[in-house]
């Protein structure tokens, strides 16, 4: 069974390497650069199951600031599984990986459910150590399907980025098999990425704080790691 992971991309040297060797297990891994101005390609092309790709439309914000429209960037990513005649996409954020369990149990998981989808809990994750409990909801995160169904990226609005997602058979994953999304590494990150939405529109143009937005922060369980 060939399985492929797929994942978009723009400038994102400080996680490349923590992706690619978290979905070492796969058989390829293809990314869909959108213009980046950093290192992000070369960087991901030094492992040998990585195949990357420009992707060429740009959305103009300002002179200097330009986003990908999200629909079509995925669904170029599907349509490039098809063509790897991959039996299986993952499709994730380069800033979120498996968790351990996951990267061991991944490929049996997939190889033995009769499902058509799989989907696991989101955990978001504040620094490297904490998270939102109060935003790990089970079943909410799409995390890998059967080629051939018809999952797609609705094209619709380029900017909010949401999933067609059949209504077919599904597994939901429970924990530790997990996604750790390391969305907020840092306060200035978190504050970089509320002034580009509010540029973008991202977010609907009035990004608000995570703090604002999800709440209590915990510890991430001993279990929740990536290495």
């Amino acid at each position: 069974m060939k399985i492929v992971a797929t994942v978009r991309s723009l400038n994102e040297s400080k996680n490349i390497d923590r992706f690619c060797q978290c979905y070492s297990w796969v058989d390829q891994i293809l990314i869909a650069d959108g213009g980046s101005s950093d290192d992000t390609v070369s960087m991901a092309l030094k492992y040998e199951n990585v195949h990357a790709y420009t992707f060429p439309d740009k959305i103009w914000h300002t002179d200097k600031i330009f986003s990908n429209p999200r629909g079509k960037h995925v669904n170029f990513l599907i349509d490039w599984a098809k063509r790897w005649k991959a039996d299986w996409m993952i499709f994730d954020d380069m800033d979120c990986v498996p968790t351990l369990d996951l990267q061991k149990w991944g490929r049996n998981i997939i190889e033995e459910t009769p499902s058509d989808m799989i989907f696991a809990y989101r955990m978001y994750v504040i620094g490297q150590d904490e998270y939102f409990p109060d935003a790990n909801i089970p079943g909410q995160s799409l995390w890998a399907w059967k080629i051939g169904v018809p999952v797609s990226g609705d094209e619709s609005d380029p900017v909010v980025f949401t999933m067609k997602i059949p209504d077919t058979s599904r597994l939901n994953l429970l924990h530790p098999y997990s996604l750790l999304h390391y969305f907020y590494p840092d306060e200035e990150t978190a504050r970089k990425k509320m002034e580009l939405y509010g540029i973008t529109g991202d977010a609907g143009g009035n990004p608000v704080h995570p703090r604002n937005i999800f709440g209590k922060v915990e510890k991430l369980p001993e279990w929740a790691k990536w290495r």
